[in-house]
């Protein structure tokens, strides 16, 4: 179980626990990107939902991120954390995880650990991004639990299909071949040009946004390599450093940069430019 999966939404980890011990069967919990962000200790999701680490077999995840170091942990019962300590190919076919980074992940989480109120911050600086794009949900839309810093932006369908498009250069292929050779439609919501379309909108969004002093980039994948097809977006993440003034300031820049992106796609968006202010229009 990967968490947040790669559309950030969080997983409904207490009824999978449910099924687990109804049916014997064990979970190996990825918190990457949960682990230092998620529940009020921010140990992820099980500190999220109050259940007992104990209740499941391994919880895996990346330094990376949170931890702004490298390597990687795991955790669960001596028997499980030895035979992956001795046995498993990190150990015997990797380096060691150099000293300093070891370090600076052990520093993180005691800052982590003595100033809490970042964990509160950061969850209140992504409430307040959602809220400030709740008048956009005609055009766009967040993914995401809404607890989560990782959200992802897609276009609606009914922008992409009002979106007018002249590029020279579509692919018009219908169909991919992913690595195992099987045939893989590449389609989203039933229009085999959209991923192609919205891919070009939010790339746009993303360089008029850059213009703009705010620093994106379009969540980009190997759709021939993905079993299943993945809906383009521009993935935002949130941080904690940020004020929830510039934190607004953020949200009513790019509010204005995609609601000029689309209008000049399309006529479905009024004529005259909208500008958003202090969250209002």
């Amino acid at each position: 179980i990967s968490t947040p999966d790669p559309s950030s939404f969080t997983s409904t980890l207490p009824e999978l626990i449910e099924i687990k011990k109804k049916y014997k069967y064990r979970i190996i919990l990825d918190e990457s990107l949960s682990f230092g962000v998620l529940g009020k200790r921010g140990a992820g999701l099980t500190d999220y939902f109050n259940i007992k680490s104990s209740d499941v077999d391994m919880i895996v995840g990346s330094m990376c991120n949170a931890l702004c170091s490298s390597g990687g942990f795991c955790s669960g019962s001596h028997e499980i954390t030895d035979y992956q300590r001795i046995s498993g190919p990190a150990y015997c076919f990797s380096a060691a995880l150099p000293a300093m980074l070891a370090v600076s992940a052990s520093e993180s989480l005691a800052f982590l650990s003595q100033n809490p109120q970042l964990l509160v911050r950061l969850q209140e600086n992504s409430h307040v991004f959602r809220n400030m794009f709740k008048d956009m949900n005609n055009y766009v839309r967040l993914d995401g639990s809404t607890d989560s810093p990782v959200m992802h932006l897609r276009l609606n369908k009914k922008i992409l299909d009002l979106t007018e498009d002249h590029e020279d250069n579509i692919i018009n292929s219908n169909h991919r071949y992913n690595y195992h050779g099987r045939r893989h439609s590449n389609k989203l919501n039933g229009s085999s040009d959209d991923s192609e379309k919205a891919d070009r909108l939010l790339q746009e969004i993303v360089d008029k946004a850059i213009d703009n002093g705010i620093l994106l980039t379009r969540a980009k994948y190997v759709r021939n390599q993905e079993h299943f097809d993945i809906e383009p977006s521009i993935r935002i993440c949130i941080s904690a450093s940020f004020t929830k003034k510039e934190i607004e300031n953020i949200a009513i820049t790019l509010k204005n940069v995609i609601t000029n992106v689309l209008r000049n796609k399309t006529h479905e968006i009024p004529s005259a430019t909208i500008v958003y202010t202090n969250g209002a229009k």
